[in-house]
């Protein structure tokens, strides 16, 4: 679902600002374009940690930005870092021996550190839930 949709994004944002538009579409293309970098960030932590259905992670994968969003601009920084390289040349060529040996396992370490506080809420009601059933088969 994200490909497709990233790739539409993808193509509008570079139609906006190639092209003689107006300032509002550029405005909601650049927009919608931050919006699918922020929904990514979540999906896959999401998905690996919570069992949904497709529509309920992709719904969540929307909704947790907002109610996360200093942590979520901080993990759409480090998962948006290699594609900035990407823009010019000479900064892929300076950072990009970095970004092949170090990168991917630091964004992962900085990612998990950020995602911590937003799902330590979740599993802490979880465990809490399980000691309360596991008494009262007890009983």
């Amino acid at each position: 679902i994200y490909l497709p949709l990233g790739v539409v994004l993808v193509a509008n944002f570079y139609t906006a600002f190639t092209k003689d538009t107006s300032l509002f579409a550029t405005i909601f293309s650049l927009f919608g374009m931050m919006w699918w970098v922020f929904a990514v960030s979540w999906v896959f932590p999401l998905q690996s940690r919570f069992e949904n259905t497709l529509w309920g992670t992709f719904k969540n994968s929307l909704l947790f930005p907002l109610g996360y969003f200093p942590r979520t601009l901080g993990m759409a920084v480090l998962n948006a870092l290699p594609w900035a390289l990407l823009i010019e040349p000479v900064y892929f060529s300076m950072g990009g021996p970095i970004w092949l040996f170090l990168y991917f396992a630091l964004a992962a370490h900085l990612n998990l550190k950020l995602l911590g506080k937003p799902f330590d809420h979740f599993f802490a009601q979880a465990a809490v839930d399980e000691y309360n059933e596991k008494k009262q088969l007890e009983e």
